[in-house]
Order: C-alpha cells, then structure tokens, then sequence
C-alpha cells in the first residue's frame, strides 16, 4: 500500500511538471498584467535591426515564436526560413515552463545590397541563443509570417498566447511583409549543418 501512495504521488508530481512544461512562450502564469504588446523589428534597415530586451510589466512563461517566410513544413527548422524570432528571456537559453520578464525581437540582418538570409548565428548570440536551442525546445511556437495579420496591415501578426489563467497573452509582431520568400541556400554539408547548430 506504502510503494502504491509513493508511485501516484510520483505520477501527480509528473501531471503538475508536464503541464507547466506545455505552456506557450509568452503567456501569462497568473493574472493577466497588460491587454496587447506590440513587438517591433530594429529601425535599422539594411544593417542590424537588434534592440536591447523589452521589459515586461510582470513574469510570463519563457520559450520562442519564430516567424517564418515560408510555409514549407521542410523548412520550418531551418534558420535561413526564419525571418524574426521573439525570445521571452533574459537572456541566453530557456527551460519549458520556466519564467521570464524580458523579450527580446531577434530579427534577420540584412548587409547594405545584399539580401536577406534568415537569422544567423550572429543575430542570436545577440540573445544568448544558438539554433539548437530554439529548435531543440518543445515549446517553440512556429507562425508564418503574414498569415494572421491586423487587417490592413500586412507587417502586424497576431500572436496569443494561451495560458493557466482565463486570459490569453495577445501579441502584435511587427515584421517587414514576407515578400522576399526563404533564401535558397548553397547544398547542404555536415560542416554547415554542425555550423548551424553551433
């Protein structure tokens, strides 16, 4: 009867983790803290559009949404597919179900004259993040970019996060419209594949 009580305590301890581990990046642990938040990429366009984390005004479940320019479900793990990501952190990588007060809006860089090519090691380290960690976490939350927008205003994409509380955390990433398609990029190799997730 003792070993029984120990087993289902263990299960239920096991319930409460993998439901916390299921929540979205960016939702609301508790009551809700404020109605919408708009992201915005970095003014500097060509060069780096990077901006210092946004404080929020309480703690929200940690994790990545990552816009993506193509719909491809091939290229939804391919960074040069990714046109923006929003990191809740303070920096550096994140546990499911951990907290966080801070985002960052990691958008790709795009040299003068030259395309863009998705996000780049370089766009992360800005964060603290690798591709690894962002692909290798199981809440990260994939959005093609432009397919839910504010109407009228095709660089608005709507993102709500649900969580625990009764209310979801609604989102407004500001992104350049996906009209540049995901970049084709050179055939891959194991030293670019090890690269990428470096």
């Amino acid at each position: 009867m003792r070993l029984f009580a120990l087993a289902f305590l263990a299960s239920m301890c096991l319930l409460a983790a993998n439901s916390a581990f299921a929540q979205m990046p960016g939702a609301f642990q508790g009551p809700p803290c404020f109605a919408q938040l708009d992201l915005r990429e970095g003014p500097n366009e060509p060069g780096n559009e990077q901006l210092p984390p946004v404080p929020l005004p309480c703690p929200v479940f940690a994790g990545y949404v990552v816009l993506l320019e193509s719909g491809d479900a091939a290229l939804q793990q391919d960074p040069t597919n990714w046109s923006d990501v929003v990191a809740f952190t303070t920096a550096g990588p994140v546990q499911p179900g951990s907290l966080t007060d801070h985002v960052y809006f990691i958008s790709d860089s795009s040299p003068a004259g030259a395309v863009e090519n998705g996000i780049t090691a370089a766009d992360l380290a800005f964060a603290g993040l690798t591709v690894a960690d962002i692909v290798g976490n199981p809440t990260t939350v994939y959005l093609v970019e432009g397919q839910n927008t504010l109407s009228g205003f095709p660089d608005a994409n709507i993102y709500d996060a649900l969580g625990p509380g009764p209310a979801a955390a609604h989102y407004i990433l500001h992104s350049d419209p996906p009209t540049e398609g995901p970049v084709a990029t050179d055939p891959v190799t194991w030293g670019r594949v090890k690269g990428q997730y470096r």
